[in-house]
């Protein structure tokens, strides 16, 4: 339901009305004093009648009833607020004595929601439009049926009126606060305004302009009726009309346009002249709140500042030189561009007040126009000579931001930007090249005295290679400061180190002999490496970061002679040595990880050279791995030894395209060796006896089957039996000591590999044996009520019983088999007797030494 009583709105042309405002933002209607007051409490007095006749209402439905339920003689209790006076908000039309009424009053609807089809305004805009244009077609046609038929006077009066006419019913429409009809009688305005010029043009009365003229003149009446007619109407009740600014702006712009071209100076300075006054236009309309006209004038003149900066450029050469660019001044348009682009510089307050982005983005064009004009004679030069101006075009920017602010830093970004990815790309040429001629030689064994192949370059290119690595460092630094400040004294060294390291590369470039590169690179990776290890924090990471990609280089060309393999190997190797005798964790790991593959490479070439055969080569890498594992037993070290001797192994044995036994055992054996030193000389390494004993076990069974040896039983029992009979020795004199451990690796090698020759033989004597072996062992352990006999006889035994099930036949064999399945079965109901519980059984084989 309407409300009369609105504080919200407007009692007058109800249109809304923020809070604490003393008068209507469009028809100017007061909002305080006495009458204001007195309509407020009529209109309050006619919201509560009105709810009275809608309770009282017997026609109503049971919906409108439940919207609006009855409410008494007071429906919103007007006697009680106007007894209990408040302060009224200040600048609200409320009277002092008279409170805030709530938004939404009780028994009463509030304001409807809004719809999804078109607003109430949006129609009579559209309608309006509408007809305008029509009005204006209607024009037209009139104009061109009876144009010959009137005559000058007639003409004249038909164009005045009517454009007149529409005048007169836009500022009708505007006092009457109907904007949509202002806004469409001025179009239709402007529109006869304009018919008016093309109707004195073709009577003459214009003389002979040309198109140009014409362009003018039409500029200029557009123009000025636009931008003054929605200035005289910008007080009215419907503000300043957007079709008058819009069609003003258009007409600036048709005066801009229509200026005459003469010669290339004159219309640079046209250009000039129009941008500073269409600049000056729009400060003027912005300043009298015509905020439509001056965005528009404000994209106008940045419109005709570009083709002020190209008309500049397009005076000169594809490739202009330096006295075209320069000595005749033929650039100076772009000059002015970039000079009118870097005004924001200037504290004046009307300049002030544009934010500080937009200023700070003006100020970056000009700086990077004027930078293109500076630097644009070098295109066509050398590409030594542009890295050179991209060079200082990066040390300019870099010494100026030593002077200007950071908000005013960015505008300095663009030229050192460009000019870094173009020292990239000739940083990026120069490192591949670097890398073709240092692997130029071939990886066939060739001298450390050959040269290498130089490149097809002048001998300055090379130079450029640490000066571009320089600028784009700079580059970054720069950029980095742009978020936040960084000191150049913190990232001074780091810059000078990665300098230092490119220009490691340069020797590459004259075809010195591959000793002289590698040993460039590898001292410049020891002085890397030895600052690494005297400083600490940041520099401390770049420096061995650094280091890597140096001494990986001298590593791989070294590859490409077997004596520079050698000694390149051997300094990596003593480095490691020495980086894993630091203090510092990090450095102590990379020398762990690096030392045994760094020693492994240069005993085996050492080697190579002195004519040793690949198996003997492969055991000195078998033994130097595991001296490194055993001298410090750190997973660092281990891992990297275990997988070097592995690959040792493997190429000494497959060097002649079959794996020879004998070595084979004898490398088993070595490691086994090595594997139960380790586990014995460090406490916590004790695991690696079980894979110490693996290796020994394998190392037996490779060389027995070289051998040919049938009966395995003559060597594995006689070490079984020190290992049980050592076993036993040490749970007798060492009451914690579980027979798992001191026992499994003997009845092991004395069960397992009978065994295993037992699967393929199962009517056998050797399988007899072992049945009653492991019938002994099984007895011992529960007699002694040790866990390991028992486990490891069990578990031979019924591997033995299950391949013998096969055999069912044999009654000898199923003789002995039964027996020893009653000697078990009269075992196990004597156990269960005495112990009486499955659980309590079980528990005590947990606590079985």
């Amino acid at each position: 339901m309407f409300r009369y009583a609105d504080p919200e709105a407007c009692p007058a042309c109800r249109a809304p009305i923020p809070s604490g405002c003393l008068q209507c933002p469009q028809c100017d209607t007061q909002l305080t004093g006495t009458i204001a007051q007195r309509l407020f409490r009529t209109l309050t007095h006619a919201d509560s009648l009105v709810a009275e006749l809608a309770a009282l209402s017997a026609n109503s439905t049971a919906a409108r009833t439940a919207a609006y339920a009855p409410l008494g003689p007071d429906p919103v209790g007007v006697g009680a607020l106007l007894s209990a006076p408040a302060a009224a908000p200040a600048g609200s039309m409320l009277p002092p004595d008279l409170p805030t009424f709530p938004s939404a009053m009780p028994g009463l609807p509030g304001r409807r929601q809004p719809g999804t089809g078109l607003s109430g305004p949006s129609v009579p805009k559209i309608l309006l439009g509408l007809g305008a244009t029509c009005l204006l077609v209607a024009a037209l046609v009139f104009l061109a049926v009876a144009w010959s038929a009137l005559g000058v006077g007639g003409r004249t009066g038909v164009l005045v009126l009517l454009t007149a006419t529409a005048g007169a019913l836009t500022w009708l429409m505007a006092r009457k606060s109907l904007s949509a009809g202002a806004e469409a009688f001025m179009a239709l305005a402007l529109g006869l305004l304009t018919l008016d010029v093309f109707g004195a043009r073709s009577a003459g009365w214009l003389g002979d302009l040309g198109s140009q003229g014409f362009t003018l003149v039409l500029g200029v009446v557009l123009a000025a009726a636009g931008l003054g007619g929605a200035l005289a109407l910008r007080r009215s009740p419907v503000g300043a009309l957007i079709t008058g600014q819009v069609v003003g702006a258009l007409g600036v712009g048709l005066v801009a346009s229509g200026l005459p071209e003469v010669n290339p100076d004159v219309n640079a300075l046209q250009a000039t002249v129009s941008l500073v006054a269409v600049g000056a236009l729009a400060h003027v309309v912005h300043r009298l709140h015509l905020q439509i006209a001056a965005i528009l004038l404000a994209v106008g003149a940045s419109m005709i500042w570009v083709s002020l900066a190209l008309l500049g450029l397009s005076r000169l050469d594809f490739t202009p030189t330096f006295a075209e660019v320069w000595g005749g001044l033929a650039i100076w348009p772009t000059l002015v561009a970039a000079a009118i682009a870097a005004a924001p510089v200037v504290r004046h307050p009307a300049i002030v007040r544009i934010p500080v982005a937009m200023r700070v983005l003006s100020l970056g064009v000009a700086v990077a126009l004027f930078s293109l004009v500076v630097t644009l004679p070098s295109f066509d030069e050398s590409a030594t000579l542009v890295s050179l101006v991209e060079l200082a075009m990066v040390a300019a920017a870099c010494a100026g931001s030593f002077v200007v602010a950071r908000p005013w830093r960015a505008a300095l970004a663009a030229p050192p930007v460009v000019a870094a990815a173009g020292l990239l790309g000739a940083v990026s040429v120069l490192v591949g090249t670097a890398l073709n001629a240092l692997l130029s030689v071939g990886f066939d064994g060739a001298a450390a005295t050959v040269a290498l192949e130089r490149p097809d370059l002048a001998w300055h290119w090379p130079l450029l290679l640490p000066a571009g690595t320089l600028g784009v460092l700079l580059a970054a630094w720069f950029v980095a400061g742009l978020v936040r400040d960084v000191p150049i004294k913190r990232v001074a060294v780091p810059i000078a180190l990665t300098v230092a390291a490119s220009a490691a590369l340069v020797p590459a470039f004259y075809g010195v002999p591959l000793a002289v590169a590698v040993g460039v690179l590898l001292a410049g990776a020891a002085v890397l490496v030895g600052l690494g290890v005297a400083v600490h924090g940041e520099l401390r990471v770049v420096a061995l970061v650094l280091a890597t990609p140096v001494a990986g280089l001298a590593l791989m060309a070294s590859f490409q002679s077997d004596v520079l393999t050698a000694v390149t190997t051997g300094l990596l190797g003593l480095a490691a040595v020495a980086l894993s005798l630091s203090a510092s964790a990090v450095l102590r790991t990379v020398g762990d990880v690096l030392f045994v593959p760094a020693a492994a490479v240069c005993a085996w070439t050492v080697l190579d050279l002195g004519g040793t055969a690949p198996e003997w080569r492969s055991l000195a890498v078998l033994l130097i791995a595991g001296a490194w594992a055993i001298l410090g037993a750190r997973i660092e070290r281990e891992v990297p030894a275990a997988a070097t001797a592995l690959v040792g192994v493997a190429l000494g044995l497959g060097a002649t395209g079959s794996i020879d036994q004998t070595w084979l055992a004898i490398d088993l054996t070595v490691a086994g060796v090595l594997t139960h030193v380790s586990a014995l000389a460090n406490t916590h390494r004790r695991f690696l006896g079980w894979a110490g004993l693996g290796f020994m076990v394998l190392a037996q069974w490779v060389r027995m089957a070289d051998v040919g040896v049938e009966t395995p039983e003559a060597y594995t029992l006689p070490l079984a039996s020190v290992l049980v009979a050592v076993g036993v020795i040490g749970m007798l004199r060492t009451p914690s000591l579980r027979s798992t451990r001191a026992l499994v690796p003997g009845l092991v090698l004395a069960l397992v590999p009978s065994l295993l020759l037992s699967l393929s033989d199962p009517v056998s004597l050797r399988a007899l044996l072992l049945g009653l072996g492991c019938l002994a062992a099984v007895v011992a352990g529960v007699g002694l009520r040790w866990s390991a006999p028992l486990v490891v006889g069990a578990s031979v035994g019924l591997a033995l019983v299950l391949r013998e099930a096969s055999y069912a036949n044999d009654l000898p064999q199923w003789v002995i088999i039964g027996g020893i399945g009653l000697v078990l079965t009269a075992v196990g109901i004597t156990w269960e007797s005495r112990l009486r519980d499955v659980r309590r059984a079980s528990a005590y084989l947990r606590r079985l030494r």
